[in-house]
């Protein structure tokens, strides 16, 4: 049996996430670059003297198939 792992993680997170897969022998991985939020609720920041709050963070979610064993 497969199993579809979805994960979307902190961009500097990457590296990491990538030599643990390569530990347990996964070598196929897809990765987008989406936008998103979680408990931290984005930033502010001043844009053209304008205060804003950024409440999209840029994020890299992961799509893995693995078998089951």
């Amino acid at each position: 049996m497969m199993y579809k792992v979805e994960a979307i993680i902190r961009e500097e997170k990457l590296e990491d996430i990538k030599e643990a897969l390569h530990a347990i022998e996964v070598n196929g991985v897809t990765a987008y670059q989406v936008m998103g939020f979680g408990a931290q609720r984005g930033y502010k920041t001043v844009v053209r003297c304008q205060e804003i709050d950024a409440m999209l963070l840029p994020k890299i979610k992961l799509e893995i198939v693995v078998s089951s064993e």
